[in-house]
């Protein structure tokens, strides 16, 4: 079963780990109290806990985006570190590759959708959420 799931900003300059196509990652996701899902995504992604209704999954990642500022999204390789999207990495200058090879170049808002291949029936969020 594939879900979209959006990274936000803060989530990934914070702490969040690179990512890349064809990975297994286990993420705690949730719905936003108050909407606001971009790029076709299904939940959120949270690594700092503290939500009223957040759920684990765990899955392998197929295809991951930059979500642009006009709300468009391109394909891209892998998702970069936090501390490689604010510079501090000495061996990942944090910047993105298009799928396909060729352009790199620096992500304008750090936001990503990444599509997850997870389990048939894995319970998703099915009510809003908020910090607790």
């Amino acid at each position: 079963m594939l879900i979209r799931v959006q990274i936000l900003n803060d989530e990934q300059e914070c702490c969040g780990a690179a990512v890349a196509r064809f990975e297994r990652v286990t993420w705690k996701v949730f719905l936003p109290a108050g909407g606001g899902l971009d790029g076709d995504a299904d939940v959120m992604e949270s690594h700092h806990g503290g939500l009223s209704n957040g759920r684990t999954v765990s899955g392998v990642v197929v295809n991951i985006e930059e979500l642009r500022t006009d709300g468009s999204t391109a394909p891209v390789v892998r998702m970069p570190s936090g501390s490689a999207l604010r510079g501090f990495e000495s061996d990942d200058d944090g910047h993105l590759e298009l799928t396909g090879g060729g352009l790199h170049f620096r992500s304008r808002t750090n936001q990503f959708v990444v599509t997850l291949d997870i389990p048939s029936g894995t319970l998703l969020p099915v009510a809003r959420a908020f910090r607790v």
